[in-house]
């Protein structure tokens, strides 16, 4: 994420590129600890990295071309994850884990907010727009998210139909879940050194269930002024959409 952003940063110099529209995350937004520190809300190295680059970016804001004829405009957008149409992670790891559990998926945390690949798409396009004319949007970080709903089984359920999957009805509670995920960890870490092979599989992680749990909930208003941006897909639209792709795996 870093050595990867300096290097486009440093290219758009280069290459008299004026625009420069940077895909971040929402993981790297921190909240405030009992001790008084604050806390990224995904544990690990990747919203850490993340964060780095995006310092990255926005440092790269006003600085001027090799030639000296311009300077390089920045904009981060911060996106919850992204499901739809070629979604390998977000909705198939809970498909896969449905059919190893009776076709049941078990319902984890109060919800989170994801946005359609769409909608993610269409921001990114409305950004460059904005930065190519207004100046006063350069240099910001800004939230992106759609009207998905951000309840488990509202969002999921549209999705899995088509596989037969059906949702626990009650929520599993956070400590089951966090200890199962720890200990899940461990012994990969483990089998790991003597089958490498086992750590290419997917694995909830501790992070993960920390986050789900966490009930993150961001307000992308500020993002929606400032851009005059609008989901371009409804919900509905990004569920009958999604399920074209999602049947097929």
């Amino acid at each position: 994420n870093r050595l990867g952003t300096q290097n486009v940063v440093d290219a758009c110099l280069e290459g008299n590129v004026a625009y420069l529209v940077y895909t971040s995350t929402v993981a790297v937004i921190t909240r405030e600890q009992p001790s008084g520190k604050d806390k990224p809300w995904y544990d690990g190295p990747y919203p850490e990295t993340k964060a780095r680059a995006e310092k990255i970016v926005c440092e790269g804001h006003k600085r001027s071309f090799r030639d000296g004829s311009h300077h390089l405009k920045t904009l981060v957008l911060r996106l919850p994850p992204v499901y739809g149409e070629l979604d390998y992670v977000v909705v198939p790891v809970q498909i896969k884990w449905a059919k190893k559990m009776c076709n049941t998926i078990f319902k984890l945390g109060p919800g989170f907010q994801v946005i359609y690949a769409g909608n993610a798409a269409s921001v990114h396009v409305r950004a460059l727009d904005a930065l190519s004319k207004d100046a006063a949007v350069s240099g910001r970080c800004l939230v992106a998210c759609d009207d998905t709903p951000v309840d488990f089984t509202a969002f999921l359920m549209p999705l899995v139909e088509g596989h037969g999957i059906r949702i626990f009805p009650w929520p599993v509670p956070y400590l089951p879940m966090l200890t199962l995920a720890e200990c899940t960890q461990r012994i990969v870490g483990v089998l790991g050194r003597l089958f490498p092979g086992v750590q290419k599989g997917q694995v909830l992680k501790p992070s993960t269930i920390r986050y789900v749990y966490g009930g993150a909930w961001f307000d992308d208003a500020e993002t929606r002024k400032a851009l005059d941006w609008r989901p371009k897909y409804s919900p509905q639209e990004a569920a009958r959409m999604s399920r074209s792709f999602y049947d097929r795996l």
